[in-house]
């Protein structure tokens, strides 16, 4: 199975925060074909990617491969995009049955899309989808 996002990553850092491994990860630069590594000189500094881990079986500077798996894309676009335009349709559909006047009904959907953004927000983490295989 093809994964969505692959990044070749270095194990800069480990922190340990009681029950959770923190691990700092920076980006593997690596050299196009043909470019004798010109491209890798134009890449930005580095930016560390702090991320959870469960396991303790790293070591620092050891090479792993950071990756989100493609079925979670699909259920992290539903979350996104699909929820809130279900709460759209049932409060458009309720409103119209219940005989709401317009700017009640406006009203009601700008809170529930408010309340469902903050919701994805707050509890939508794409950074716990993101997997760590050892290379």
């Amino acid at each position: 199975m093809k994964n969505v996002v692959e990044q070749v990553c270095i194990v800069r850092a480990i922190k340990n925060n009681g029950s959770n491994v923190v691990l700092s990860l920076e980006p593997k630069k690596q050299k196009c074909k043909g470019c004798d590594g010109k491209c890798a000189k134009m890449l930005k500094p580095v930016e560390y990617i702090d991320i959870a881990y469960n396991k303790d079986d790293l070591e620092v500077d050891d090479e792993i491969m950071l990756y989100m798996e493609k079925n979670y894309l699909a259920k992290l676009v539903f979350q996104v995009l699909g929820l809130p335009l279900l709460a759209l349709l049932t409060i458009v559909i309720l409103g119209t049955a219940l005989d709401f006047s317009e700017s009640l009904l406006i009203a009601s959907i700008f809170i529930s899309l408010s309340v469902i953004f903050f919701l994805q927000v707050r509890y939508l983490k794409v950074e716990k989808q993101l997997k760590i295989r050892k290379n």
